[in-house]
C-alpha cells in the first residue's frame, strides 16, 4: 500500500514515519505542503492520503477539493489527521 502523509510539523512527519516502517507492506510518501502534497498525489497515485487540516498558505481542505477536482485523484482515500484539540 502506498501511503501520502501531507504534514508540516517535522516531528509529527517522523512519528508517523516509525510506526508505519514496522509494515512491510506500506511504502510511506511525505510532502510538507498542501501544494506539494498535490503534486505528488497526481505524480504517484497513492492508495490513500494522510491529510493534516492546518497546513501553511494551501490548507488541507484546500488541497483536498484540489485532489477531488482532478479526474486522476478524485477517488483517492483521504484521511484528515490533525493535532489540534
Amino acid at each position: 500500500m502506498k501511503i501520502l502523509y501531507v504534514e508540516d510539523n517535522a516531528a509529527n512527519a517522523r512519528l508517523l514515519a516509525k510506526y508505519l516502517a514496522l509494515q512491510d507492506d506500506v511504502e510511506l510518501l511525505e510532502a510538507a505542503s498542501g501544494e506539494a502534497g498535490v503534486a505528488l498525489a497526481r505524480a504517484e497515485l497513492p492508495d490513500l492520503v494522510l491529510m493534516d487540516i492546518n497546513l501553511p498558505q494551501m490548507s488541507g481542505t484546500e488541497a483536498l477539493a484540489a485532489l477531488r477536482a482532478d479526474a486522476r485523484t478524485a477517488g483517492i482515500a483521504v484521511v484528515a489527521v490533525s493535532a489540534d484539540a
